[in-house]
């Protein structure tokens, strides 16, 4: 089961659900054209707005100004055409450290199969109260992994999101007000790239962790006894 969560976070948007993936490129080819116009457009009225500032001031917009200016419009632009492959990049490089993650770190395998041998001189209270810790975890297990299979695939939608609409969102990244609305989505597509790193951590140290478990130890001698080794 651990191993087919690992797998699930180390593939590619297109091998995750190559439909997804084809319509979210559609999509981002199809913005293409509309935000090179809108990036357009606000290099236009940043120019003007510039323009009005020099007039005032009785100066004129130099070359060197100008080509000041214009460079970061020409980055975006060039973000914009390949953001397809700008986003697809990340994701390597992120699948990249997680197969690191997965080779450096040793794999655990959690046997919880195995059934309790309650000693015969345990009373029935003492039965109940390890019967109940049994059904405990096993709950908090099977929530567990729902979790992560939920965790797992709300992560996709959210790249999958990113990367359609990558190219409005670089087009906005030069405006005053709009470029908070960029930074906001950058922010949270390196901290989904990131979740997603830990999500491999947390799955690998898990099993670790709970080799040596209650569930799996044998009951034997007095109740108290058992609870403290």
């Amino acid at each position: 089961m651990m191993d087919s969560y690992l797998e699930k976070l180390n593939l590619s948007l297109q091998a995750f659900h190559p439909e997804a993936n084809e319509w979210m490129e559609t999509l981002s080819l199809t913005l293409l054209p509309i935000s090179a116009i809108l990036l357009c457009i606000l290099f236009y009225m940043n120019f003007q707005e510039l323009h009005h500032q020099f007039l005032e001031g009785e100066g004129r917009i130099t070359v060197d100004f100008f080509l000041h200016m214009s460079w970061k419009y020409l980055l975006i632009l060039v973000f914009i055409r390949y953001s397809n492959q700008i986003v697809d990049t990340f994701v390597f490089f992120h699948n990249v450290i997680g197969q690191g993650i997965q080779e450096t770190i040793p794999t655990a395998e959690m046997d919880l199969s195995r059934e309790v041998e309650i000693h015969p001189d345990l009373t029935l209270r003492e039965n109940y109260l390890i019967e109940s810790v049994r059904a405990i975890t096993f709950f908090a297990i099977w929530t567990s992994e729902i979790l992560v299979q939920a965790m797992i695939a709300f992560r996709f939608i959210q790249l999958y999101l990113f990367k359609a609409l990558a190219p409005i969102l670089a087009a906005s990244a030069v405006h005053s007000e709009w470029g908070s609305v960029f930074k906001i989505a950058l922010k949270r597509f390196v901290s989904v790239l990131i979740q997603g790193i830990l999500l491999i951590l947390l799955i690998k140290l898990y099993p670790i962790l709970t080799s040596i478990d209650f569930n799996v130890r044998n009951i034997e001698g007095e109740f108290l006894k058992n609870l403290n080794t």
